[in-house]
């Protein structure tokens, strides 16, 4: 996000990746350009898209269909919450409680989010990526985006916010 605001010059609404294009934990201490290869080792492009919110919300709907651990489960933004809920013995999670920037989504507006190539392929099984209004190559990597925050940043202090609820499941 802050690569495609910072140096696009875009406003995404919210950006997100598939977990198994992350292999690596990024070292305590200096990150090395070496480092974060290791962590993002794919050339997977950056794709900023557009798509309604009824689109969006089938988006997560599959998101939460994905079985947790596997390669397609989703990581987001902090601008995205929801609950996918696997309590009710669903064999798949049910999602719930879908916002964007802490309001439900609207299925007739249009939302902006960045993935990669990958995904925009139907990589993971993300066919429902088809469906978008509009959707282009930024011409950089996952990779070199980070290299660039990881930059400007300075110091990294990782911290999960709650973004993702699991009821029932797996409690990783």
């Amino acid at each position: 996000m802050w690569y495609a605001r910072e140096i696009l010059r875009q406003n995404p609404d919210f950006a997100f990746t598939n977990g198994g294009n992350i292999r690596a934990a990024l070292p305590e201490g200096d990150v090395t350009r070496e480092d974060i290869a290791t962590v993002l080792p794919f050339d997977n492009w950056m794709y900023i898209t557009k798509m309604k919110g009824s689109e969006i919300t089938a988006l997560f709907e599959f998101i939460a269909s994905i079985p947790q651990g596997a390669g397609g489960w989703a990581q987001v933004s902090e601008e995205v919450r929801y609950t996918i809920d696997y309590s009710a013995g669903f064999e798949k999670g049910v999602l719930k409680d879908l916002s964007i920037h802490g309001a439900p989504v609207d299925p007739d507006a249009e939302y902006t989010f960045i993935t990669n190539d990958y995904l925009m392929s139907g990589g993971d099984g993300y066919t429902i990526l088809a469906n978008n209004i509009s959707s282009y190559n930024t011409s950089t990597t996952l990779r070199d985006a980070v290299t660039e925050y990881v930059k400007h940043m300075k110091i990294l202090s990782p911290e999960t916010d709650g973004r993702i609820t699991v009821i029932g499941g797996l409690q990783l």
